[in-house]
């Protein structure tokens, strides 16, 4: 008797496990918009930050170039 064989891509386990549901919860809405708050000023403070020593020398020295 041959056996049966079935793919594990074209079960409807592996199909489900690759659609992504959007989660309306208040508690994931707040980290995710967190996190992307994060992630986005965190980079950009440190940036202004390292710059902040170089610009409070150039105001004491007060050249223009």
């Amino acid at each position: 008797m041959p056996k049966l064989k079935v793919s594990k891509k074209e079960t409807s386990r592996y199909r489900a496990s690759k659609i992504s549901v959007q989660d309306n919860r208040p508690s994931a809405v707040a980290l995710g918009s967190g996190l992307a708050i994060c992630l986005l000023v965190i980079p950009l403070a440190l940036i202004v930050i390292s710059d902040i020593p170089l610009l409070i020398r150039h105001m004491r020295s007060g050249t223009t170039s």
